[in-house]
């Protein structure tokens, strides 16, 4: 049997002019969370524009890994420079918070 992962895929719905979070949370095997990251991955490309969105905003993450868990965003988590490099960043690699993440950086 082929080892999984916890997985939470981290939604925002808007409701009457309030954001609320949405969690969906899966077992997903090592390939099936690279399928989940291309999709997401897919749509930066094609259709996230960093102009649509506050010139602030110069990192897009939209998956970490923190040892067998997994947290993906469909549509990605905007952070600035500052709390990208004092949250993301600098806390991830070997005995940090983060194991791994995946980004699209603002050019």
């Amino acid at each position: 049997m082929e080892k999984t992962y916890k997985v939470t895929i981290k939604r925002e719905r808007r409701v009457l002019g309030h954001i609320i979070p949405a969690y969906e949370h899966l077992e997903m095997t090592i390939g099936q969370v690279a399928e989940a990251r291309a999709k997401v991955s897919d749509w930066i490309v094609s259709d996230f524009r960093w102009e649509d969105y506050p010139s602030n905003y110069t990192h897009l993450v939209y998956c970490v890994r923190m040892g067998d868990e997994f947290i993906i965003w469909p549509y990605g988590y905007l952070l600035d420079e500052r709390t990208f490099h004092e949250n993301v960043a600098d806390r991830q690699g070997a005995g940090q918070l983060f194991d791994r993440v995946w980004a699209y950086h603002k050019c």
